[in-house]
């Protein structure tokens, strides 16, 4: 139900130029007071008519936008669920995979204890930082 109207200009100051665009839209969910007189004098039951469409557009446009918060917020939740059982097998790698490196290089075998700690280490690291940095870069685009 939107009208546009859009006008363009071509603009000088001196010896520069430019295009001027003004951009106006209507959405409101009745025409405007004079288009409905035009309407009224086509048919007299016709304001009823839109006053009822206008109403089932709007009731559509507040259901619509309560789904879409229904959502988002399922979203975030999800995303939160993923984050905590993120950092919960993290945190149980960590724990199993350190003394296992550790049991290694007590018992001789330095360089697969290494390697597994080392390993370890590196890929939680990694992880939280990758996902600290995504975090920030979300922040500053929104």
């Amino acid at each position: 139900m939107a009208k546009k109207k859009r006008d363009t200009k071509l603009v000088r100051k001196g010896n520069q130029s430019g295009i001027q665009i003004q951009e106006e839209i209507d959405d409101s969910l009745l025409p405007s007071p004079e288009e409905l007189q035009k309407y009224k004098e086509l048919d007299e039951n016709i304001i009823n008519w839109l006053k009822e469409r206008a109403e089932k557009e709007q009731n559509f446009r507040h259901k619509f936008n309560l789904e879409r918060l229904k959502l988002t917020g399922k979203h975030i939740k999800n995303e939160a669920l993923i984050n905590t059982l993120g950092l919960i097998f993290a945190f149980v790698i960590m724990v199993l995979s350190l003394p296992i490196s550790a049991y290694l290089i007590l018992n001789g075998h330095t360089i697969v204890g290494s390697i597994l700690g080392g390993a370890t280490l590196l890929t939680v690291i990694t992880a939280f930082l990758s996902k600290v940095k995504s975090n920030n870069n979300e922040k500053t685009v929104n």
